[in-house]
Order: C-alpha cells, then sequence, then structure tokens
C-alpha cells in the first residue's frame, strides 16, 4: 500500500502591502512519483494459490494565492502559479502452478489532486499606476495527472483459474481565478489561466491453462468523475440482468473482487478501510491500510475532489475591475487520453475467457 498525502502553498496573506521595484512571484509547485512493483509466485504439487493486491493513493493540493483584500504593487510581473505534477507507475502480477492453480493479480490506482491560484476578492493589485512597459499580471494553474497500470495473473495447473483486475480513478482539477471586487492593473497583459492533463493507460491480461481452464480479465477506469453501474457489474461479475457472468465472473471466482469492490466506490471509508473481509486475498490489505491511517492521519477526502469532482476553472467575480495596456485572456483547457486493454486466454480440455475494459469520462 503506498499513500502520499500533501499540500503545498504559496501565498501573500489577507489584507497584506507589498510595493516592489521589480517582479512579485507567489509560486507553488508539487511533484508526486509512485513506481510501485507488486507480485506473488506460488508453486504446489497438490494446490497453489497466488494473489498479487496493491493499493496506491496520491492526493496533493497545490494553492497560491494573494490574499482578499490584499494590496500589492510590482513595477515588473505580478505571478501567481501552482502547478502540481503526479506520476503513478504500477505493475502487478501473480503467477500460481500445481494440480490446482487459482492466481488473481488486483490493482486499485487513485490519484485525487488540486492545483488552485487565486487573487482575492477586494484585492488592489497595481493600482499605484508606477509600472514599466512589461508590467503584467499572470495567474495561473496546471495539474497534470498520469496513471500507468499493468496487472497480469497465470495460472497453471490441472484446474487453473486466473483473474486480473485494474481499477484505476483519476480525478484532477485546475483553477485560476480573480475575485469578486478585485482591482488588477497592468501596463501590458493580464492573463487569467487553468490547465488540467489526465492521461491513463491501464492493462489487464490473464492466462489459464490445465485440464480446466478458466480466466478472467476485466478494467475499469474512472476519469473526473465516479464508476458506472456497467463498471460495477463487470467488477462483480454480473450481466445486465443481474446475473452471474462467467465471461467476468472468474475474477470473482478467484476470490479477488469482492476485495476491490470498496475501493471503486465513491466512499473513501469503504475505499481504502473497509475492504470485503469475505475476500481472503485482501485480508493483509485491510490490516495496512488501518496502519496507513494512524500513520500519515488520512481522513475523509482521501479519493475526493473539490466540486465539481473533477475540473478546470478560469475565472473573474463579479464586479471584479481588469485594466490592461495589452491582451487580456481568460482561459480554460482541459486534455484528456486513455488507453485500456483487457485481455485473457485460457487451454485445457475445458475452457472459457472472458475480457472486459469500461472507462467512464466526467470532466467538467
Amino acid at each position: 500500500v503506498h499513500v502520499v498525502v500533501s499540500d503545498t502553498t504559496a501565498e501573500v496573506g489577507n489584507n497584506a502591502v507589498i510595493d516592489g521595484d521589480s517582479d512579485l512571484r507567489v509560486r507553488a509547485d508539487s511533484n508526486t512519483e509512485i513506481d510501485a512493483l507488486n507480485g506473488n509466485l506460488s508453486l504446489a504439487g497438490v494446490a497453489a494459490v497466488g494473489a498479487a493486491v496493491a493499493t496506491n493513493v496520491i492526493t496533493n493540493s497545490t494553492t497560491a494565492r494573494i490574499g482578499d483584500s490584499a494590496k500589492t504593487d510590482a513595477d515588473d510581473v505580478t505571478e501567481v502559479s501552482a502547478d502540481s505534477v503526479s506520476d503513478l507507475e504500477t505493475i502487478g502480477v501473480a503467477a500460481s502452478g500445481g494440480g490446482v492453480g487459482v492466481a488473481g493479480g488486483i490493482q486499485v490506482n487513485v490519484v485525487s489532486t488540486t492545483a488552485q491560484s487565486s487573487i482575492g476578492q477586494n484585492a488592489m493589485v497595481n493600482t499605484a499606476g508606477t509600472g514599466n512597459t512589461g508590467q503584467a499580471v499572470k495567474v495561473t494553474a496546471t495539474d497534470s495527472s498520469t496513471i500507468n497500470s499493468d496487472t497480469g495473473a497465470i495460472a497453471l495447473g490441472a484446474v487453473g483459474v486466473g483473474g486480473a483486475l485494474s481499477v484505476d480513478i483519476l480525478r484532477n482539477s485546475a483553477s485560476a481565478t480573480i475575485g469578486n471586487s478585485a482591482q488588477v492593473n497592468a501596463e501590458d497583459s493580464i492573463d487569467v489561466s487553468a490547465n488540467t492533463v489526465k492521461k491513463l493507460d491501464a492493462k489487464s491480461v490473464s492466462a489459464a491453462a490445465g485440464g480446466f481452464g478458466m480466466s478472467g480479465s476485466i478494467a475499469v477506469a474512472a476519469i473526473g468523475g465516479d464508476l458506472n453501474d456497467d463498471a460495477y457489474s463487470e467488477i462483480n461479475g454480473e450481466d445486465e440482468g443481474g446475473n452471474d457472468n462467467s465471461d467476468s465472473g472468474s475474477i470473482n471466482k478467484a476470490g479477488s473482487s469482492s476485495s476491490v469492490n470498496p475501493l471503486a466506490s465513491d466512499d473513501e471509508d469503504s475505499q481504502l478501510n473497509d475492504f470485503n473481509a469475505t475476500s481472503s486475498l485482501a485480508d493483509d490489505v485491510d490490516e495496512r491500510n488501518a496502519e496507513r491511517e494512524a500513520d500519515y492521519g488520512v481522513g475523509d477526502d482521501v479519493a475526493k475532489s473539490a466540486d465539481p469532482r473533477s475540473g478546470t476553472l478560469a475565472a473573474v467575480g463579479s464586479n471584479a475591475t481588469l485594466k490592461a495596456g495589452g491582451n487580456l485572456n481568460v482561459t480554460a483547457q482541459d486534455t484528456t487520453t486513455t488507453n485500456m486493454l483487457a485481455g485473457a486466454v485460457a487451454a485445457g480440455g475445458v475452457a472459457g475467457a472472458g475480457a472486459a475494459a469500461i472507462t467512464v469520462v466526467e470532466n467538467n
């Protein structure tokens, strides 16, 4: 279990007064990377059960601000910027071999980050009228988050059952704002910009071989929001009517998906603390999650971002006054890239294989 929780803040406080002959830069930068490798190999003459279960969470808040009713003057550039970068790279593989071989690979990854930059309400920026010709104001927020997840399971035996499940939740947001009734001047340009980049690459592959071979792989992802009913049905091994689905149900039969279902829900208490105790594969993870909460003090907001869940916002508040001698730009941009792969192979006198990939995108 890997959990990273951080708050990075740079600010000029409420009612502060600053007068500078050159630049004023209020910058907050956050860079987080997790590289995780999780594996299990089980071999036995009669029966072997192998499981690789991994949980990875990044929840960061990066904030840069000039506070409410502050008064700042800089003859050159006034910059308020928040920049957040999160990179999660994971590999999880389980393998088993024996008379009866059962292997289950599970990975659950959650990235929930925010980058916020702001000039507060009633703030006064460059109102003294003493700026140089290159005087500019820049309020920018950028959040770039990436998940690369590879999950696999291999089972060999007279009876071989293999299941691989990848659940990825990516919620990152950026906001750049000038508050209500603020006054912002620049001899040159004023820029208010927010940029969000989301990249997801997930692969889930399983293989089983034996006199009886069954294999199933599922890759589900939520970008910006929550998993939908179709994703839950695949995780639980159910068809549209709520009946057992043999294609994806092999994950349940391998004893693994019930441990992941709470993590895919919207309730963080379930996501990180209440792995389903009925799944023996998740018992040790449940115990480690409790230790994680005690060690890091992670509360109920680990997998929840601001409302909206994930969005990109550039805004100027009501009754604000902006005066620029050059360009005045207010821009918001979101870029989302996904690549999902689910594959399953089964070989034997009796063999069955199924795979499903579902991506839910809800950006604002």
